[in-house]
């Protein structure tokens, strides 16, 4: 009598899960590192057009501006006024913040800690892209005369690992931040 074996043993099974696990251990941290530098990336492209246009509005006026109506671009889709003050204006879609303040502007999940604009405690991604004015507290040279970008992650998010590695794909580490122990602080490359 021929038994026929039909299906696969137990050791086979487990075999092939432990290689999937290994291989979902290996590519998770990847994936992570790719979905913070897209989103560091998105908002350093929108940061450069906001950085031409204050430029703009600078010779124009001799000043830079918290208003985005007094610019001459449109914020991206679903982006709204959240919050105002004479010295800042905060945009929000919910997820992300656009800052526009006295002596710098950026853009992130974790700029600002007003709940009115969606910010949450403990996001899971919070890497912001920051351009300060000269002579505005920040780790540009003492001798620059235009406004530099920084790439901040916020210790206090999640997959920190994933966003220093975006940043760094960015520029050089500065080290962290002397008013805010709670950020990693690098230069971006124009």
């Amino acid at each position: 009598m021929n038994i026929v074996k039909k299906g696969f043993t137990l050791i086979e099974l487990l075999v092939v899960v432990l290689i999937i696990g290994i291989l979902a251990a290996i590519a998770l941290p990847q994936y992570n590192a790719a979905v913070a530098y897209s989103r560091v990336a998105e908002a350093l492209t929108f940061i450069k057009t906001l950085n031409q246009a204050q430029e703009i509005h600078h010779l124009t006026t001799g000043e830079y501006t918290i208003n985005a109506d007094n610019l001459d671009i449109s914020l991206p889709s679903g982006f709204t006024l959240c919050a105002s003050s004479d010295v800042r204006r905060l945009y929000s879609n919910g997820k992300t913040i656009i800052d526009l303040s006295k002596g710098y502007w950026g853009m992130g999940p974790s700029m600002t800690r007003n709940s009115a604009c969606g910010w949450k405690e403990g996001a899971s991604f919070s890497t912001n892209i920051v351009t300060r004015t000269p002579g505005y507290w920040s780790y540009c040279p003492e001798t620059a005369n235009a406004p530099c970008i920084e790439c901040i992650v916020d210790k206090t998010g999640g997959n920190i690992a994933a966003q220093r590695k975006a940043c760094e794909r960015l520029g050089p580490y500065l080290g962290e931040s002397e008013t805010d122990s709670m950020t990693y602080v690098y230069s971006v490359s124009k």
